[in-house]
């Protein structure tokens, strides 16, 4: 062991409190991720497969995104935007 690194199983130091945690959890991620050069212009297409209303959640700025929206729109896809500061 490296430093104060200790084992979950060792007495704890006085006045800390001992943890047993087990920890469960369960990580799912997208089954296709689409990356590359021109795959902006292939998006209202690929996204109309998966329904027919997005929400697009944006920076503080929504404009960066008038390609993404436009290529929805453009396939009959209705949006809401959703713009988070920061």
């Amino acid at each position: 062991m490296v430093g104060s690194a200790r084992r979950a199983d060792r007495t704890p130091q006085r006045g800390v409190p001992a943890f047993n945690v087990r920890m469960h959890f369960e990580f799912t991620t997208a089954t296709r991720i689409i990356f590359g050069p021109g795959v902006l212009r292939e998006i209202g297409a690929i996204t109309k497969e998966f329904g027919k209303r997005a929400l697009v959640v944006t920076g503080r700025n929504v404009s960066r995104a008038d390609k993404l929206l436009a290529s929805l729109q453009s396939n009959g896809v209705s949006i809401v935007t959703f713009a988070v500061p920061g």
